[in-house]
């Protein structure tokens, strides 16, 4: 099954060619994803809590938790929620319930459902996600602990909270979350608070872009499929969606599950971040092409601090100006298809 799976999902994004939708951008892109993916069912309250517990998440008797780690045993004689929930494991939605979510179809979605450590579920609430700055981490949660200071070895594997500010998941599942946040925002977008999406926007595209999608995200987004109208998150099939939604760029240089090597581009521009981590960072750019490189400049909270243009070779951006603290910058050339995503930190 699981070798079927995988199969399927590669012969699908062979079938369009690594796009949904090619060609269509922003707006237009949100109505036609919205139309085609939105299921015409979903589960129960019940239904889907057992269902993603033992069926969805289940890998070989054990479900993990999203954030830390964590790993919960199942019991096929034993009703899976009330199992896990006596091993401190609950149900997350990844886009909270308390904005727009509650009592609709979103709610029981499986796509942005996953199982969490029931006090890490409670820490995160209805944070924003972001990343926090080490020193300003309250809290981090790795496995069955929680710490307050920083952690020796393996840091990546922690998740991260700061009261009232963000909750930053660990790295191997940013883009996982990423992808499950759009996926809610497409598909229930009259629903869902706009502001609190907007917010974290930047920093999304970034996760997106640094953590692609494996084959687990992949069979995780068909198994869900079986049991809502045969909908996958599209945004799991083609890593394109989110750049050419949110930003109206092609996002060419995205990786997909199935993704091979698409080669370079002569004419396509280079970008390198000169002194970053210092009290002066530079964007340097080499653009040998004619067409302008549009630049934005995301602060943690989603916020544009710079949006402006470069032409010709040679061009460079000084961010002496921009507070410290850590930023994501979006770079593209629409004419050509390039598109890099950076993370900036100036002290």
């Amino acid at each position: 099954m699981r070798l079927l799976t995988v199969l399927f999902l590669i012969g699908f994004s062979t079938l369009l060619q690594g796009q949904i939708f090619p060609g269509i951008f922003g707006e237009s892109l949100r109505e036609e994803l919205q139309s085609a993916f939105t299921p015409s069912q979903v589960l129960t309250s019940s239904q889907c809590k057992d269902t993603l517990y033992a069926v969805v998440e289940n890998e070989g008797g054990v479900v993990e938790c999203l954030y830390s780690g964590f790993i919960g045993e199942l019991d096929e004689n034993e009703d899976p929620s009330q199992f896990l929930f006596n091993q401190n494991i609950n149900q997350e939605h990844v886009f909270p319930r308390a904005f727009g979510v509650n009592n609709t179809p979103a709610e029981f979605d499986m796509h942005h459902l996953f199982p969490t450590r029931a006090d890490v579920n409670q820490d995160r609430g209805n944070l924003s996600f972001g990343d926090i700055e080490d020193a300003l981490t309250q809290k981090w949660y790795y496995l069955e602990g929680t710490q307050t200071s920083i952690p020796n070895e393996d840091i990546e594997a922690y998740s991260e909270y700061r009261a009232n500010v963000h909750f930053e998941p660990r790295e191997s599942k940013k883009g996982d979350v990423a992808r499950a946040v759009f996926y809610v925002h497409t598909i229930y977008y009259d629903l869902v608070d706009q502001d609190f999406f907007n917010a974290q926007l930047g920093q999304l595209i970034q996760w997106h872009f640094d953590d692609p999608v494996d084959e687990k995200e992949a069979e995780r987004s068909a198994r869900i499929a079986t049991y809502q109208s045969g909908k996958e998150n599209p945004f799991v099939l083609d890593c394109t969606l989110a750049f050419r939604l949110y930003l109206e760029a092609s996002g060419s240089n995205c990786q997909d599950f199935t993704s091979v090597d698409k080669g370079s581009n002569e004419n396509e521009a280079e970008i390198l971040i000169l002194n970053n981590g210092g009290d002066s960072p530079s964007l340097q750019v080499f653009n040998p092409g004619s067409d302008a490189l549009e630049v934005w400049v995301f602060d943690l909270g989603g916020v544009v601090r710079i949006q402006t243009q470069l032409l010709g070779e040679g061009q460079e951006l000084n961010f002496a100006g921009l507070n410290p603290g850590v930023y994501t910058i979006v770079v593209r050339q629409a004419e050509n298809g390039f598109f890099q995503v950076k993370k900036l930190i100036k002290s």
